[in-house]
């Protein structure tokens, strides 16, 4: 460290102290918060990019799609529901059938394309007192829509590189392995404590001093990280498999998944979201037309996509308006817009217009469709 870091350390502290204590009395999300504070940080206040940020920003970035990962409804998914299972696969697969008439790249379409899960469950969480039936069929189409997301994440750039077809066959061969070692990494820790039933009890307790549970999940995630870094995988897509293997294998882990949730989004998460709106730049996003319509034509491609594809839900003799209203939830993939945005410019793939596009779009669709579905939610029931 040197003096020159002394400075944006101290604001990133500080805003991510009170970045969701001002986003709660503003109604928004506290990442999108947080994002907004990183963006005052970046264009009005002086603000250089130390190490020791950049470290702790990247460790936030791992444990950020950690928690997506294991945010994926691995019990759900394994009773079949055919008309919801299949219509992601049309939902992901739309935004690329349009690359070449709008002439967009693939990452931007990847863009468009993308769900997540982390804003459906936040979603369904604060509808408890309009609960419905449906959720957790949304919870298994966002699911899968992620792993899709994450999955194309992995494989576009070889592709975009102009690489044979054969690598990304091999990459997807690699996260399958990937995928393997994470799942016997946790039922190797499973069976020795079968074996040794007070370590189970231990790492799912609340009051462990070694926190061991904590311990297990951060070694696999980083170890999973490293193991894609020396395969040339994106680091991010194992620290997602190990989330999901982790909701797969372990079935009472609500209080350490309360631990890693607290430690997480108290302190990791909050500084990769300050930091990503550092280095996001508004002046490209208004300073040509062809920028505005790139947005415009996003959210437009990103939200006829999913309507499409979930209309597949009145098979389920579900209303139209409540069909517009889950719409409306699954088009805002924060944390997955960020994630494409970051690999993209880390790997040359956008341009910063580009890249400061996708985060503008992540950060209004975060906004506005969220409060759009639960508001169509709430009327649909009340009729």
């Amino acid at each position: 460290m040197n003096h020159s870091e002394a400075l944006p350390l101290i604001a990133t502290a500080v805003g991510a102290f009170i970045t969701p204590l001002i986003s709660n009395r503003l109604g928004l999300p506290a990442p999108v918060g947080e994002m907004i504070y990183g963006v005052i940080l970046g264009q009005f206040i002086w603000f250089t990019e130390g190490t020791l940020l950049k470290f702790l920003a990247e460790i936030g970035f791992l444990i950020l799609l950690f928690i997506a990962g294991s945010e994926v409804q691995m019990e759900i998914i394994e009773k079949p529901l055919w008309p919801v299972i299949f219509s992601p696969f049309v939902a992901v697969g739309i935004p690329f059938m349009l690359v070449s008439l709008f002439n967009i790249s693939l990452f931007v379409a990847l863009s468009a394309a993308a769900i997540s899960v982390g804003m459906v469950h936040v979603f369904t969480r604060s509808m408890q007192q309009h609960p419905d039936p449906h959720f957790p069929h949304l919870m298994v189409w966002a699911s899968i829509g992620e792993v899709l997301t994450l999955l194309l994440l992995a494989i576009i750039p070889h592709l975009m590189m102009n690489q044979p077809a054969l690598v990304s066959l091999k990459k997807i061969l690699e996260i399958a392995g990937v995928f393997l070692g994470a799942y016997l990494f946790f039922i190797g820790i499973k069976t020795y404590t079968w074996w040794f039933p007070h370590d189970i009890s231990r790492m799912l307790s609340e009051a462990d001093p070694s926190e061991l549970g904590i311990r297990a999940a951060f070694a696999a995630t980083f170890v999973m990280a490293g193991l894609c870094l020396l395969l040339e995988i994106e680091p991010i897509i194992g620290a997602f498999l190990t989330g999901m293997i982790f909701s797969l294998v372990f079935k009472k882990r609500e209080i350490l998944t309360y631990k890693i949730n607290a430690m997480a989004n108290g302190f990791f998460i909050p500084i990769f979201f300050i930091h990503v709106g550092a280095s996001f730049n508004i002046a490209h996003v208004f300073k040509v037309r062809e920028s505005i319509l790139l947005l415009v034509l996003l959210f437009f491609i990103s939200f006829v996509a999913k309507l499409i594809a979930m209309l597949s839900f009145t098979a389920l003799r579900m209303r139209l308006r409540k069909i517009v209203s889950y719409v409306f939830v699954v088009s805002a993939p924060l944390s997955l817009i960020v994630a494409i945005a970051s690999v993209g410019a880390e790997k040359g793939l956008v341009n910063e217009t580009e890249a400061s596009i996708l985060i503008a779009y992540a950060l209004i669709s975060a906004v506005v469709f969220p409060a759009a579905g639960k508001t169509l939610m709430k009327n649909s029931k009340e009729e």
